[in-house]
């Protein structure tokens, strides 16, 4: 049991994760005419300096996720095997135990 509730909680912060990275800014929509700003200039050297700057988070934001998900599953594989292997000896013992009783 202890496995899935750690199981289920991986697969709902995954799906946050996917959530947030799907949806889009909720608060555009609300937006008035009023509060965009029309004069501001942004020369082509910001422009991309920026659309670079965006680009390398990203990069960043998602290599680093990945690398998060993949020791969280590692993690709880290990911790999957290690409760099955707790299981098997206690069955081991038991059928141990039976055997030595029945065998008297």
């Amino acid at each position: 049991m202890f496995q899935q509730s750690n199981f289920a909680i991986f697969i709902k912060t995954f799906t946050i994760m996917e959530e947030d990275l799907s949806l889009e800014n909720d608060n555009d929509e609300n937006m008035s005419d009023e509060d965009e700003p029309r004069d501001l200039e942004v020369d082509e050297e910001l422009k991309n300096t920026l659309m670079s700057l965006h680009q390398h988070w990203m990069t960043e934001y998602m290599s680093t996720r990945d690398q998060t998900l993949a020791v969280i599953a590692k993690k709880l594989h290990a911790e999957f095997l290690s409760d099955q292997n707790k299981i098997r000896e206690e069955m081991r013992a038991q059928f141990n135990e039976e055997i030595a009783i029945t065998s008297l």
